[in-house]
């Protein structure tokens, strides 16, 4: 998934995925959809920077920050116990400080789990303290975060009192995901690749791998292996899987060629993988814009093609549970605008239906379609685009069969936007303004909560 660099994507997301055997390998005892959630809030970030919490029928605000500082990026870990969030915070000598917070859901406390150096403030992007990315078994967290010294910066965290945040990596862009065990972290920096075993005293272990292809390695689910990309040639490279052991990572077994910069993703289920390349330029924001040209998706028992998409796409983002992609894509349509839409492409039959489309100003970024979030039951798509009221939130239904092609539901509009939805899809937060709005479904009216 990519965009261009002038795309604030990630400042939308400031209130918020063994030895090989077959090919075939899928999982068959995966949690039901949507998950049940120990803790089913919704966390927010108000206009006043501070960090709460709110049920889903909107009620039951909780403050969860400090009164003094401001506060960003809340992400929940996946069983709902555990939260971290990003401030900017004096210390005891009255400098300011980057401070990455942990909160706990059974005691409502907070405590600073990493404290960044006095008097310096970096950023990843605007608006972006940390990017945070927690184990799937939600017992360790990575994240990424800014130092004077080394820019950015990768440190792991076991989320004990004793030892504290542990310097992993530096010299980023640093671009990870973890195994579904939550035993090891792939990281692939510049050309490098790093397996990083958090099992038991940290190790991190250079793979002997090089590529600068892609950009984030994706753990292969019920087989423990990794996929990446490695160049061919100036224009060609072919994606591998391999399989990862206490000693490494085994012999790479090819999966299909690819033309230029590519990207991929498994379904959680290991069924499924999609990948996009071809990657070409269009005009957009003024010059030129490197999108994917083709998205198409692969059977894992032998890696045929079960359907393709053609066309500018910008991004894409697998469905919870697997049936379904979104995409977003642009088209130039003039030296001024731009033919902007979102698709939703059925895995199984190749169907696609359009669930937004507009024509836009080619030097606004926020025209395209951005930050897709969807429902954790799979039934539903938001997004955030530009429309001439300003930026609006949609809300579409993700079933191919039903769509007709029209817009989907627009159900607020102002700038900024931030959302999230509740752990079990039952509700939406939205604040644009010094309202937290639930809308609940059928997505047809607000519970609006002053904070």
């Amino acid at each position: 998934m990519r965009t261009n660099a002038g795309m604030v994507i990630l400042v939308s997301a400031l209130v918020i995925l063994a030895v090989l055997g077959s090919r075939g390998g899928v999982a068959s005892n995966l949690p039901p959809l949507p998950p049940e959630p120990s803790v089913n809030r919704i966390a927010v970030v108000g206009l006043d920077g501070l960090v709460r919490t709110i049920k889903p029928d909107g009620t039951d605000i909780i403050e969860i920050s400090g009164p003094q500082g401001f506060f960003t990026w809340p992400t929940w870990a996946p069983n709902g116990k555990k939260m971290v969030y990003s401030g900017l915070v004096n210390d005891a000598r009255g400098e300011p400080s980057i401070t990455l917070f942990e909160y706990e859901s059974k005691t409502h406390v907070s405590r600073k789990l990493h404290i960044g150096e006095p008097g310096f403030a970096g950023l990843l992007a605007e608006g972006v303290v940390h990017y945070p990315l927690w184990a799937p078994n939600s017992e360790k967290l990575a994240f990424v975060g800014v130092t004077q010294q080394n820019g950015l910066t990768l440190f792991l965290d076991d989320l004990s009192d004793d030892p504290g945040s542990l310097y992993v990596l530096d010299q980023g862009p640093l671009w990870m995901s973890w195994s579904d065990d939550s035993s090891d972290l792939m990281v692939h920096r510049s050309d490098d690749h790093f397996l990083v075993n958090t099992d038991g005293p940290l190790t991190v272990k250079q793979i002997g791998v090089n590529s600068l292809s892609y950009r984030v390695p994706a753990w292969r689910p019920v087989e423990k292996a990794i996929t990446f990309a490695r160049e061919i040639d100036a224009s060609n490279s072919r994606i591998y899987f391999a399989p990862v052991t206490p000693d490494g990572v085994g012999e790479a077994i090819p999966i299909t060629d690819a033309v230029s910069d590519s990207a991929f993703h498994w379904t959680r289920d290991g069924s499924k993988l999609a990948i996009a390349d071809s990657s070409n330029a269009v005009l957009y924001l003024g010059g030129p814009t490197l999108v994917f040209r083709e998205l198409k998706i692969l059977d894992s028992s032998d890696f045929s093609e079960i359907a393709v998409l053609r066309d500018n796409i910008i991004a894409y983002f697998w469905s919870p549970d697997g049936t379904k992609l979104a995409a977003s894509m642009v088209r130039a349509s003039g030296d001024q605008t731009a033919e902007v839409s979102v698709h939703i492409l059925e895995a199984t039959t190749g169907r696609t239906s359009a669930v937004y489309e507009n024509e836009v100003p080619a030097l606004i970024a926020d025209g395209v379609p951005h930050y897709f979030y969807w429902s954790p039951d799979s039934e539903s798509l938001a997004f955030i685009a530009s429309t001439p009221q300003g930026l609006t939130l949609f809300v579409a239904d993700s079933d191919v069969g039903r769509q007709t092609g029209g817009q989907p539901l627009a159900v607020e509009r102002g700038a900024p936007l931030y959302f999230s939805w509740a752990k079990d899809g039952s509700s939406l937060a939205l604040h644009s303004g010094p309202d937290v709005k639930l809308v609940q479904r059928p997505f047809d009216a607000f519970l609006s909560r002053q904070i």
